[in-house]
């Protein structure tokens, strides 16, 4: 499973939309194991592309901080898992 993680600055970005980067994490379910991880630039941020965009890479489940409403109603995208998380303390560096 793949999984995507904005980033801004080398951390979790507190704005899903306007990151620099998207960790992309690929896990091997089973045996609970990151097969591989890489950061990739974003496409940019125009409304409802994100999430296509990463639905056409791979990416089955966003860990996001700062996601809008629109971005979650959008129809455009074959994601199929949305995880809303909330930074309640220091953020956490980025490391590939």
């Amino acid at each position: 499973m793949r999984y995507a993680i904005p980033v801004s600055g080398g951390v979790v970005s507190e704005h899903f939309g306007h990151c620099e980067h998207f960790g992309l994490i690929d896990v091997d379910e089973e045996r609970k194991e990151i097969l591989r991880k890489e950061l990739v630039p974003s496409p940019g941020h125009q409304p409802a592309l994100l999430l296509g965009w990463l639905a056409e890479q791979g990416v089955s489940v966003v860990i996001a901080v700062g996601m809008g409403a629109r971005a979650f109603l959008t129809k455009t995208t074959s994601a199929s898992s949305l995880a809303r998380l909330r930074v309640t303390q220091r953020k956490r560096p980025w490391t590939a």
